[in-house]
């Protein structure tokens, strides 16, 4: 993996729950959560969305945060 990789893994803990947690974080970040999303994202704003797979059939409904480098926990 290097500084030009996009990652994408799941952020959930284990073990049953109401709420499951995606991270997204690389140059692509954004781009791929706004295409999953359908909407743009506004840096540190909560947006209700309706989650889409590349067929664009719905798969989920959530929140998306964009959290905009380097003034995010991770930088």
């Amino acid at each position: 993996m290097n500084a030009s990789d996009t990652v994408v893994a799941i952020a959930t803990a284990a073990g049953a729950g109401g709420v499951g947690i995606v991270r997204l974080s690389g140059p692509r970040a954004r781009q791929i959560g706004e295409t999953v999303a359908g909407r743009a994202l506004a840096s540190r704003i909560a947006t209700y969305a309706r989650f889409t797979d590349a067929d664009g059939v719905a798969i989920d409904d959530g929140i998306a945060i964009h959290f905009q480098g380097p003034a995010s926990f991770t930088g």
